[in-house]
């Protein structure tokens, strides 16, 4: 599976550059799978809150990250798989 990601769904997204956006750690911001019969009752359990639909898993084996109407990434997930698993000592 895959993922297509729009950042600009981020209240964030203005005030931070996309590197921050994207390699920043906090403990504020989550990023939740919900099944598509399950959304509107998710997104009411969180009503009044910080909590937004930013995106959508795909059948297409791809991360595609978007800011302000341009594409920042699109790489296969085997790519990432392979760069992440490169990084791991082999001892």
């Amino acid at each position: 599976l895959g993922l297509d990601l729009d950042l600009d769904t981020c209240p964030e997204s203005r005030e931070l550059s996309a590197q921050t956006l994207l390699y920043a750690e906090s403990c504020g911001r989550f990023l939740v799978t919900v099944t598509p019969d399950h959304v509107d009752a998710f997104l009411d359990a969180f009503q009044g809150r910080a909590c937004r639909r930013a995106g959508k898993v795909t059948a297409d084996r791809r991360l595609l990250l978007r800011l302000e109407g341009r594409v920042l990434l699109d790489v296969r997930i085997d790519a990432l798989k392979t760069a992440f698993k490169e990084t791991l000592a082999d001892d």
